[in-house]
């Protein structure tokens, strides 16, 4: 059984990008994904939560994101999204009076954003085909938002830095960065040979075992003394195939301090509800519509820290030199 990676282990940006190629945007659920999730997510804003087609697994995030810039960000603002996708969060607030570029680093993806740009009557030219170092072609103090959905945890720790650093400079005074991330303490809920892993790697970190404990024997004692599933991952998952980063929520805001940022809320969009290992065996379209119907009422709940396997994260820049 491996170990967990680092940060600093995660996979290369081309790997990231051979990855995400053309078999994971032409995906059924992907297709589906593009071709209603505008729909339903303004809807949503708008205050209809029936009739929906797209799941609450794929919705939730990105309408948390969207509900938050409505209600509290002043119409024509400048917002940057950064790995857009298929851009579906773009085109919604681009709806909603917004001044929205965005840029992603797969080609096949600002394809399809750009095409439903048209679709929409919007301008096709503000999705780029860019990595992060686009960042560093912005202008200081230009921007009133930036949003990350589904970003970091996928860049190495450099790589992170580059993009923390560089949203700050380009943010306005009180600007706000939107980014999730995968949630450490989600291992605990999974219940699965992984949730095994999370408490090694916590009980190492505590204190020095070295005088009574070979190297990975914890790890070997827990593992043959708790029997647990095998955690299964789909084909198309880009972590069955590399490790990603992941974050803390309870000592999160301390990074954010770190890089010049106030965290202003933390929000838990999807719950699994129950441990992944079960969905197999419960009829998932009520367990569906068990989650659309308390996921969002309980994205600040405190059990939700623990169920939801990523956190999204509202970061306010400090006027505070670093």
């Amino acid at each position: 059984m491996t170990i967990k990676k680092t940060n600093e282990q995660v996979a290369s940006l081309s790997e990231t990008a051979s990855h995400f190629d053309n078999k994971w945007w032409t995906r059924e659920d992907a297709i589906s994904q593009r071709l209603n999730i505008v729909k339903d997510l303004l809807k949503m804003l708008d205050g209809e939560r029936v009739n929906l087609i797209t799941s609450a697994r794929i919705i939730n995030r990105a309408f948390l994101t969207c509900d938050f810039i409505n209600k509290k960000v002043k119409k024509g603002s400048n917002i940057l999204e950064m790995a857009c996708g298929y851009g579906f969060v773009t085109h919604v607030l681009t709806e909603k009076g917004y001044n929205v570029n965005a840029f992603d680093i797969s080609k096949e993806s600002i394809s399809s954003a750009r095409e439903e740009a048209l679709n929409l009557s919007q301008k096709p030219e503000s999705f780029h085909i860019e990595n992060e170092k686009y960042l560093s072609k912005l202008e200081d103090d230009s921007l009133d938002v930036i949003i990350g959905l589904g970003y970091l945890r996928y860049l190495k720790k450099d790589a992170q830095d580059f993009v923390y650093k560089n949203a700050r400079r380009i943010l306005k005074p009180d600007g706000i960065l939107i980014i999730d991330h995968q949630n450490d303490l989600y291992e605990m809920f999974a219940l699965n040979n992984e949730s095994i892993i999370f408490w090694n790697n916590l009980i190492s970190s505590y204190c020095d075992l070295s005088s009574i404990l070979e190297k990975d024997e914890l790890l070997n004692k827990l593992t043959k003394s708790i029997s647990t599933p095998i955690r299964e991952r789909k084909g198309h998952s880009f972590s069955g195939s590399f490790e990603v980063a992941s974050e803390n929520p309870l000592t999160y805001k301390d990074k954010a301090k770190s890089y010049g940022f106030v965290l202003n809320d933390i929000l838990y969009p999807h719950c699994d509800i129950l441990p992944p290992f079960l969905h197999n065996d419960i009829n998932k379209k009520k367990l569906d519509l068990i989650q659309r119907e308390y996921c969002l009422k309980l994205s600040r709940d405190w059990k939700s820290m623990f169920m939801c396997y990523q956190f999204l994260t509202f970061l306010k820049k400090t006027n505070s030199n670093l």
